[in-house]
């Protein structure tokens, strides 16, 4: 269980003392991102086919983790990140539950490890200063940018309000916009 001391103090009286609601998975036990993984792989596959993901925080690195691994089980044609994290790198468990990696804490895909980059359209919305992953956000948005020409692009847009979907009119026009742009992209290619 989770305790809310770690959550936005905005959230907190919306939810009991301690709670799950705001995890997939605990980022220090690498058999909770592979359950987390392959329960969104399951719902891809069995509720899919999907043309776009879009996912928040812990969601976007799941969706990352997924299109690293799994990709060629997947139909997705364009993704949207909010507030992202880079995917986490995870083995599976030897025979006897233990990981090769001995048991250290997993962790995060480097850009030069990542096979992502220009693989769909994406668009990336950190929340700007105020959210407290924004550099986060940013590397996950590196590991979907490609320097090559033929590659689909990784937008990038970033608003002000933190660690949250945006509720300012003029930020949810702006990213419709940008949304609208990304899967006239992904419908066309």
């Amino acid at each position: 269980m989770q305790t809310l001391k770690m959550w936005d103090p905005e959230l907190v009286p919306l939810f009991p003392p301690t709670t799950n609601y705001f995890c997939y998975f605990d980022p220090r036990d690498g058999r909770t991102i592979l359950e987390a993984e392959k329960r969104l792989l399951r719902i891809a596959k069995d509720q899919g086919p999907f043309d776009g993901a879009m996912g928040f925080s812990q969601g976007c690195c799941l969706l990352t983790g997924i299109m690293e691994k799994y990709r060629d089980q997947l139909s997705f044609r364009f993704a949207v990140f909010h507030c992202g994290i880079r995917p986490f790198k995870v083995d599976e468990p030897n025979e006897d539950g233990s990981f090769s990696s001995g048991g250290s804490l997993p962790q995060a895909y480097e850009k030069a490890e990542s096979s992502v980059a220009g693989y769909i359209p994406t668009l990336h919305i950190p929340g700007g200063g105020k959210d407290r992953w924004f550099e986060e956000s940013k590397l996950l948005h590196d590991l979907w940018k490609s320097h090559d020409a033929d590659a689909h692009p990784a937008r990038y847009w970033s608003h002000t309000e933190g660690h949250r979907l945006p509720r300012s009119q003029v930020a949810n026009r702006k990213i419709a916009n940008l949304f609208a742009g990304l899967i006239e992209e992904a419908m066309m290619g």
